[in-house]
């Protein structure tokens, strides 16, 4: 259970760190206006790919995904 937990957490870092900039960028709007709507959040995750399983993908600074899943 404990190596299943670390695996978890150490996937669930990883994807965060990966997309540091776009959470950045949700919290910063959410600072400025408190809510956003549904087409806001969709344009904020546009660079991100569902990551089910493997490595994850790179997204290059012009928002370009390479190896998406």
């Amino acid at each position: 259970v404990r190596l299943l937990m670390e695996q978890a957490h150490s996937t669930a870092r990883n994807i965060l760190t990966h997309y540091h900039e776009v959470l950045d960028n949700l919290a910063e709007r959410l600072i400025a206006d408190e809510t956003i709507e549904r087409d806001e959040v969709e344009r904020l995750f546009a660079t991100v790919t569902p990551w089910t399983s493997g490595p994850l993908p790179t997204v290059a600074t012009n928002g370009a995904v390479d190896g998406a899943i």
